[in-house]
């Protein structure tokens, strides 16, 4: 029983999802054969970038992964439908609560809301979206028109 104690082995660690920074899960990674940073990410102004994400042709629904600078908030949005937004790193927080790594939000054509990223780090999310997002306030009246 000493003996057992005493052995070791010499297993490695798997890897953190995203210990090099630019790892995807494996679920993503067919979406991303070269990595994240060989997407073509799109600054959004804000604090916010976002690479769209190849999806079926026959899909109302787009994807792709949504960066928001530490501390920093999308504009107060609705949806015109369905929306669910997984936490990859970081994490942010809306009017409906807080989110972290592996957290899912759902949101539908009832739901407005402000998420801003934690201020400890960037927020990295998978976005999948049906339809257009709906700016509210006075970024609405400019915007909107020209998302339908």
């Amino acid at each position: 029983m000493a003996q057992l104690g005493a052995q070791t082995r010499d297993v490695a660690a798997p890897p953190s999802p995203h210990a090099d920074g630019d790892m995807l899960p494996a679920a993503l990674r067919p979406y991303a054969p070269k990595g994240m940073a060989a997407l073509a990410w799109r600054k959004l102004g804000f604090g916010l970038s976002e690479a769209m994400l190849e999806c079926r042709q026959d899909s109302d629904y787009k994807l792709s992964l949504l960066r928001i600078g530490p501390g920093r908030a999308l504009p107060h949005h609705g949806h015109r439908g369905e929306e669910y937004v997984m936490v990859l790193e970081g994490g942010f927080t809306d009017d409906r609560g807080s989110y972290v790594r592996g957290d899912v939000s759902c949101n539908d054509e009832t739901t407005e809301h402000r998420p801003v990223a934690d201020s400890d780090g960037a927020c990295l999310c998978l976005v999948s979206r049906q339809g257009a997002v709906r700016f509210t306030g006075l970024l609405g009246l400019i915007l909107n028109p020209f998302l339908r």
